[in-house]
Parts: structure tokens; sequence; C-alpha cells
């Protein structure tokens, strides 16, 4: 993903789904990827989170605002800080 090597266990901010409820904090797995547990569902995030980017070509050293949603159905949307 983003050109960054990833192992079980790393967190992944998954960002582009086409179905906006996928987008999340993941842990990397050979299997399934489940979300992380401090993430697990969209309620976990305040309006505003942050979340840094440590590796990847085009996402490398970034951060990512996260928007809360109002609603556990509605979708995580992330925009790229300065």
């Amino acid at each position: 993903i983003d050109d960054a090597v990833l192992i079980d266990g790393d967190r992944v901010l998954v960002k582009d789904q086409s179905d906006e409820t996928e987008n999340g904090v993941y842990a990397a797995s050979s299997g399934p990827w489940q979300r992380t547990v401090d993430a697990s569902k969209n309620t976990d995030f305040v309006q505003g989170t942050l979340v840094p980017v440590a590796t990847g070509t085009a996402n490398g050293g970034a951060r990512r605002r996260v928007s809360a949603p109002r609603r556990p159905d509605e979708p995580q949307t992330t925009q790229r800080c300065p």
C-alpha cells in the first residue's frame, strides 16, 4: 500500500474505499484485515482527529484529519493537513 512494506499488526489508515463506511484504521494481516480495537467503529473518532502517516510514497509524513460522523452508519472522511 503506497509502496510501504507492511508486517502483521502494522496500523494502516484505509481512506479511499468506494464504500466509505469501510474507511478507517486497520491492523495489517496476511489474512483479512480487522479494524484496530481503539478505532473499531466510526464513532470512536472525534471531529478533527489527526492520524499521522509514517511511511509511503504519496502519503508518508502527512497528517490526515478525520471527520467524525454524527451517526454510526455514516462514513468517515479524511483530508490531508498541511
